[in-house]
């Protein structure tokens, strides 16, 4: 079995601000909760979902109004 190779981390083109709208993606629930604990407490809207479909489905949502999306890679009903 091949995996594709993750690309490499970007630089941030922009900083993100309070009150901007996050997506929390990971079927991990400790992780995906600590996450969103934290960006809750810098300020941050945060949204979560615990697989691929539940993220596509808050993207809808929310008409596509999010600001970035922070998610696991391999998670089990859609990656």
């Amino acid at each position: 079995m091949s995996l594709a190779k993750p690309e490499s981390p970007r630089a941030p083109s922009r900083v993100l601000v309070r009150g901007e709208r996050v997506l929390v993606v990971d079927d991990e629930p400790v992780l995906r909760q600590y996450a969103v604990r934290i960006l809750n407490a810098e300020g941050f809207t945060v949204f979560e979902a615990a697989d691929g479909r539940e993220a596509l489905m808050q993207v809808e949502a929310r008409g596509g109004l999010l600001d970035v999306v922070v998610s696991d890679i391999v998670m089990p009903r859609l990656n």
